[in-house]
């Protein structure tokens, strides 16, 4: 019997161990890593009740690009944001519509149409703006908890989530205390994922208002119910589907409610094959070898300029032959453009980001808005030389993002630039 007992006493503590150490085995790290470019969706299909009635039902679409960015954060707004982990900065534009906007792909995108935004993201993915106009409206959202979790295991963060129910194009920010639930690893969509539930009530008004949001809102509540997949790979959000029902009170009486889904799904531009670009680029760098990986500023032909950016490889065209205040283009930039061409036409499913800058000329409204156009203009004419216009996002930066001193002409030339980027 004694024999008998200990052996069972010693399974039991091998079981325990064993199970312990599966348990360990389990643990998981979420954690959001340095990321490229991206598009993200925001899909809202809601019941709209207007002082309890059933006034129909609204969709909503906002469609962004975001990409890294090169422009650093200064002292000053670290300071202010607070942040202390490691970060990426990001920038892009917001595009918002009533309607479906399933034709955005298909179509040529100028990020001087859209709603600015730049942002800075922890490795925790708390997100921190920078250029706040509203967007991204859901910040902070999902974040992940400092210790590995295990499948079961809840954590509770602050979040914050920007609203306009009347389409004022006034945001108000509404502070969300999310409770989130691990559900472990999910294949989703051919993506390779984690499944987290995320729960939150709103409320608005009692302990808390936005002195920059809307002054004719005066209370708002609320719950709810979210699954979310975040890319292992990445710890960037894939999917979010929320289901959502809410409330709004505002100052003249009237009560407007929302009851429905809103989808967040996240794309990403295609894989760039750099072995396909390089040797193209060897050619017209007029260089002797070159390593796999492009090196800043090592590879010129005259005014070109070769780059690896956060976003991707760059061909930074200065002194761009422009007519003086005009998009037309000497006939002799016809030929550098061409050798560009010939490089894209290797990769032709890429996206590519088109930016104007500008010399200073002390007008920085039309700086802006010359380098806007340029940028449009080099599009249309790379389209002319077989690439995709539905693929080029452009965007004018005016003298904001100098390369060179303004006080010498040599600078202003370098200034006046075109940058095309391959997205990564």
């Amino acid at each position: 019997m004694k024999y008998l007992c200990r052996n069972t006493l010693y399974y039991l503590c091998f079981l325990c161990v064993s199970v312990n150490a599966v348990r360990l085995s389990a643990q998981t790290k979420l954690e959001y890593r340095k990321a490229g470019s991206y598009w993200m969706v925001e899909r809202s299909d809601l019941r709209r009740y207007d002082n309890g009635k059933y006034t129909g039902l609204t969709s909503r679409e906002v469609r962004s690009f975001v990409y890294p960015s090169e422009q650093g954060l200064k002292d000053t707004d670290g300071l202010r944001l607070g942040i202390g982990k490691p970060f990426t900065i990001f920038e892009g534009g917001f595009y918002v519509g009533e309607k479906t906007m399933s034709n955005f792909k298909e179509t040529a995108l100028s990020l001087d149409a859209s709603i600015s935004a730049r942002f800075a993201v922890s490795s925790d993915g708390r997100l921190s703006p920078i250029e706040d106009n509203g967007f991204p409206t859901f910040r902070s959202f999902p974040a992940f908890p400092s210790e590995a979790v295990h499948t079961g295991d809840t954590w509770t963060s602050d979040a914050v989530r920007t609203v306009d129910p009347l389409n004022k194009g006034i945001y108000t920010r509404l502070p969300m205390k999310v409770v989130y639930t691990f559900k472990g690893e999910e294949v989703y969509k051919g993506r390779d994922t984690y499944r987290i539930q995320a729960a939150w009530a709103t409320r608005y008004g009692i302990s808390y208002t936005d002195s920059e949001g809307d002054a004719d809102l005066t209370f708002a509540a609320g719950s709810h119910s979210a699954d979310i997949y975040v890319l292992k790979d990445t710890g960037q959000a894939f999917v979010i589907a929320d289901r959502v029902e809410e409330e709004f009170r505002y100052r003249d009486g009237n009560r407007v409610q929302f009851k429905g889904s809103i989808l967040l799904f996240t794309d990403f531009p295609s894989a760039v094959e750099k072995k396909e670009v390089l040797p193209l680029m060897e050619t017209f760098a007029q260089t002797a070898s070159i390593s796999d990986s492009v090196k800043t500023s090592d590879m010129h032909r005259a005014d070109t300029v070769f780059e690896q950016t956060p976003a991707g490889i760059r061909f930074s065209l200065r002194n761009i032959g422009f007519l003086p205040d005009s998009t037309d283009f000497k006939a002799e930039e016809g030929e550098r453009l061409e050798r560009i061409a010939e490089v894209l036409r290797q990769v032709p499913d890429a996206k590519l980001l088109i930016e104007g800058h500008a010399a200073s000329t002390g007008r920085p409204e039309g700086e802006k808005k010359l380098s806007a156009e340029r940028a449009q203009c080099i599009a249309d004419e790379l389209a002319k030389r077989g690439i995709k216009r539905e693929n080029c996002i452009t965007k004018g930066h005016g003298s904001e993002r100098p390369i060179a001193s303004n006080e010498t002409e040599e600078g202003r030339k370098q200034n006046r630039r075109v940058e095309i980027t391959i997205l990564e």
